[in-house]
């Protein structure tokens, strides 16, 4: 029998062959002919031939788990001296990936209301941004890919097709638990001082980002270090309930990811990461069942962890004790969150617009009678944010497409095999929506990591075969 060459691969090869051609035609200026493209369209051309090859030989499962794993640094590749945004350019690889293997493997999606919900949001925010002018602002687009977010809402629509198996889901988890151990070593370097264990070197330059004071990582802000570490340690505690079979050092490793993690919540000094992350291990281990045995066990491993953390960490007792007893960061929530209350008595419809809290807002700050006035750049709250920017109409949208992307999936039974997803969800969710009350969540990592795992428990449920049903090659 004649054995068959596999399709991917011999296109992918077909793909690279080409593009080796017309940058040959380029560099020769045109021996091909008098068919081949200007030299600026041949690059194009050559530019997407690559992409288009690379993307039919690895699984788009690895480019969006990295495309999640890079975001850490989004806003930041400047001071790495890259010019382009990797986050981007592996998104749009995942993306690209899916689009040329549907003709391969055919998943059958079928559209349903969650996707309504999040067309009718993501079009409202788009038209709002338009009207007020800041959609080609700098500050307003990525406040709209990845605050709203755009970027978000696609990982969602694509997570259940791009891990539709165990093993694709395997990936995920296994690159969040990398990433688990970056931020928890890099947040235990942060503060102990270790600089040499801290990379990139921007995350200790007091003039990038906010909050030098505490562990804050490659976000270079805080809220967002200690929102990434809560992820990745629910990661890395996932791969050890989905990885039954894998190696006991593998397993074992997890577990300590997962413990560097809870340990590096202390050091974001974040009082509003503290408290949620407090919250999220209570609800998840109180109404999940199946880990309610854990949670006396939990309770005492998380208190030696940050009691040990507090005891030999230099400095650090006092550190917590003065976040504690600071007032300044919370008066500023009291104002801009009654700023954003009056804008949208003003407007309530429609709001001011996408991304103009900041230019309209002055006008609509009072003094308190119980505490200073002060203003910030933009409301500590998303909700409230949302609704002075876009309304109660925009927001209702909102809020419509983040209930059923998120709610549903906690609500019914999990497809089999994957209630440790869903526990998973729980704990990122409820995190998610209790530093959201505080905190402006403008990184992308926080976002999407919340809307891809949710749309990976809507596995089969919008219509993705089981695995024996994709046709392979």
């Amino acid at each position: 029998m004649t054995a068959r060459l596999p399709a991917r691969p011999l296109a992918a090869l077909v793909l690279v062959a080409l593009a080796a051609a017309l940058a040959e035609s380029v560099i020769a200026s045109g021996p091909l002919g008098p068919y081949v493209p200007q030299p600026r369209t041949t690059m194009f051309l050559v530019i997407g031939c690559v992409v288009a090859a690379v993307a039919l030989a690895n699984d788009p499962a690895w480019s969006i788990s990295g495309a999640l794993a890079a975001s850490m640094f989004s806003g930041n590749w400047g001071q790495l001296g890259l010019p382009l945004p990797v986050d981007r350019l592996l998104f749009a690889l995942g993306v690209a990936g899916v689009l040329v293997r549907m003709p391969i493997q055919r998943p059958r999606v079928r559209l349903g209301f969650v996707h309504v919900a999040i067309a009718a949001a993501a079009l409202f925010v788009i038209v709002s941004a338009y009207v007020s002018g800041t959609l080609r602002t700098q500050e307003g687009m990525f406040a709209l890919l990845d605050k709203y977010g755009l970027v978000p809402f696609l990982s969602f629509l694509l997570a259940p097709v791009v891990f539709d198996t165990p093993s694709r889901r395997a990936v995920l988890v296994g690159v969040l638990t990398l990433c688990g151990a970056y931020l928890g070593i890099t947040a235990l370097a942060e503060a102990t001082h270790a600089r040499w264990l801290v990379w990139p070197s921007y995350i200790l330059d007091a003039h990038v980002g906010i909050t030098a004071d505490r562990a804050r990582g490659p976000f270079a802000e805080s809220g967002a270090m200690g929102l990434g570490l809560w992820g990745c340690g629910v990661a890395a505690l996932t791969y050890v309930a989905v990885r039954a079979q894998a190696k006991p050092w593998l397993r074992t490793a997890a577990v300590i990811v997962a413990g560097l993690c809870v340990m590096g919540l202390v050091f974001t000094l974040t009082r509003a990461i503290w408290a949620g992350a407090a919250l999220s291990a209570l609800l998840t281990l109180v109404l999940a069942r199946d880990l309610r045995p854990l949670l006396l066990p939990a309770i005492v491993a998380c208190s030696l962890l940050v009691a040990g953390a507090l005891v030999t960490v230099p400095g650090l007792r006092q550190q917590v004790q003065t976040r504690q007893e600071q007032q300044s960061s919370v008066w500023d929530r009291y104002n801009s969150n009654a700023a954003a209350l009056r804008m949208l008595e003003a407007k309530p419809l429609t709001g001011f617009g996408w991304a103009r809290f900041k230019e309209t807002s002055a006008p609509y700050y009072r003094l308190a009678f119980t505490y200073p006035l002060s203003s910030v750049g933009e409301v500590h709250n998303v909700f409230l944010s949302n609704a002075a920017e876009l309304g109660v109409f925009g927001t209702f949208l909102w809020l419509v497409a983040l209930v059923v992307a998120v709610g549903v999936p906690l609500l019914r039974a999990p497809p089999p095999g994957m209630r440790p997803w869903r526990n998973g969800l729980l704990a990122i969710a409820v995190m998610w929506v209790v530093v959201a009350n505080f905190a402006p969540l403008a990184n992308v990592f926080p976002n999407m990591l919340l809307w891809t795992w949710a749309g990976v428990l809507w596995v089969r449920r919008n219509g993705t075969p089981p695995v024996s049903e994709v046709a392979r090659p």
